[in-house]
């Protein structure tokens, strides 16, 4: 599912075995923390697992969890959904529409 032919000059084969991959990110992590140096970047990790967390809260927006399941391989819906990051824009959005809370006088009162 990786075709690291996409992704750097180097590799000629579009499938790679677990160790190339993992030498892949290593390297492209380097590359990445050399070129921020000026940012006072202390080190860029990337590694393939991070980039499933990232493809996984990219797609689910998209609507469907279970086609996300299937593509991460996972047996249980309740994995996928680790997966994936919360949206702080969309926690914004989803807030803003609560209607505004007024404590009242009674002893109901939050």
């Amino acid at each position: 599912m990786f075709n690291a032919t996409l992704f750097h000059d180097g590799y000629y084969v579009e499938e790679i075995g677990i160790d190339q991959v993992s030498n892949f990110f290593k390297k492209l992590s380097k590359e990445l923390t050399a070129k921020h140096e000026e940012h006072d970047v202390r080190q860029i990790r990337i590694s393939s697992h991070r980039l499933r967390h990232s493809m996984a809260t990219i797609l689910a927006p998209q609507g469907d969890i279970r086609a996300l399941q299937d593509s991460l391989g996972h047996t249980d819906v309740r994995m996928t959904l680790e997966y994936v990051e919360s949206n702080i824009e969309a926690q914004k959005t989803l807030l803003a529409n609560l209607p505004q809370i007024r404590p009242s006088s009674g002893k109901n009162s939050l």
